[in-house]
C-alpha cells in the first residue's frame, strides 16, 4: 500500500522551500511569486518523474532515509527551462549580428545607458572565456561601462555589470546568441494552489516491473513576461 503521507510530505516540503529558492535564483528572483487557485487560467503543467522502488513509497517499509527528492533545485531548473523557452520564442525589438566580444559589449553598453535594470542572457560558450577574463582586466572596463559588482556573482552570473545590466551565462546551450531583456518585463510567476494548500501534487504509478514504479511530482505555472527582449545578438 502506498504511503500517501510520505507523498503529501513531499508536496508540503517543496511548497515551503520554493519561495526561498526562487528569491535566491539570479533570474527567477525578478518575478513576483504568487499563488492562485483559479482553475480557468492558462496553466502549464510541469512534472518531474523519478523511478523508485516500491519499497520507497510503501507504508511501513520506507524507514530508510533516501534523501529529499525531488529537490527544490530540480523544480527551479524546470522553471528556468520554461523561462528560456519563453524568451527564445519572443520576437526581439531588433536583431544584431556580432562578430566579437567588443562589439557585443559596446552594443549592450549603449542600450543600457539609461541605467535601468537589464539582464544579458548569453547562450552558448562563444564568449564565455573572454567574459570571465574581463574581471581581471580593469583597464578595459571604462570603455564598456563595466563596473565590478561582487553581489552579482552566482553559479551562472558574472561579478560585474555593464551599467546596470547583469551578465548571465547559459553555457550548456547548443545555440550561440544573446538576449538583452529588461528586468521590469518579468511579471508574475503564478503557481496553482491545490485544495490542501500546497503547490505540488506527488503521486505514484506502478510499472511492469514488480519491484519498481514511477513517482511524479507535478505543479502548474503561469509565467508572465510583459515585454519582448530589447535586442537579440547573433554570435557570428
Amino acid at each position: 500500500e502506498v504511503d500517501q503521507a510520505r507523498l503529501r510530505n513531499t508536496d508540503a516540503r517543496l511548497t515551503n522551500e520554493l519561495p526561498g529558492a526562487l528569491s535566491e535564483d539570479v533570474l527567477l528572483k525578478y518575478f513576483t511569486f504568487t499563488q492562485n487557485s483559479e482553475c480557468d487560467r492558462n496553466w502549464l503543467a510541469i512534472y518531474i518523474p523519478v523511478g523508485v522502488s516500491k519499497e520507497y513509497v510503501a507504508r511501513e517499509l520506507n524507514q530508510t532515509d533516501y534523501g529529499d527528492f525531488p529537490s527544490v533545485s530540480e523544480v527551479n531548473r524546470n522553471i528556468l527551462r520554461r523561462l528560456h523557452y519563453v524568451l527564445w520564442q519572443s520576437q526581439a525589438k531588433l536583431t544584431i549580428e556580432v562578430n566579437n566580444l567588443e562589439t557585443l559589449l559596446m552594443e549592450v553598453a549603449q542600450r543600457s545607458a539609461d541605467q535601468n535594470n537589464y539582464i544579458l542572457v548569453i547562450y552558448g560558450s562563444r564568449f564565455s572565456e573572454e567574459l570571465r577574463e574581463l574581471v581581471y582586466q580593469p583597464e578595459r572596463h571604462d570603455a564598456f561601462s563595466i563596473h565590478v559588482d561582487v553581489s552579482a556573482r552566482g553559479s551562472r552570473s558574472l561579478p560585474f555589470r555593464i551599467n546596470n545590466c547583469l551578465i548571465y551565462l547559459v553555457l550548456n546551450s547548443e545555440q550561440e546568441f544573446s538576449l538583452m531583456v529588461s528586468a521590469e518585463s518579468f511579471g508574475e510567476l503564478r503557481l496553482f494552489r491545490y485544495p490542501d494548500g500546497t503547490l505540488f501534487n506527488t503521486f505514484y504509478r506502478s510499472s511492469d516491473d514488480p519491484l519498481e514504479g514511477v513517482m511524479k511530482t507535478l505543479w502548474e505555472i503561469e509565467m508572465e513576461i510583459t515585454d519582448t527582449p530589447v535586442a537579440r545578438f547573433e554570435h557570428r
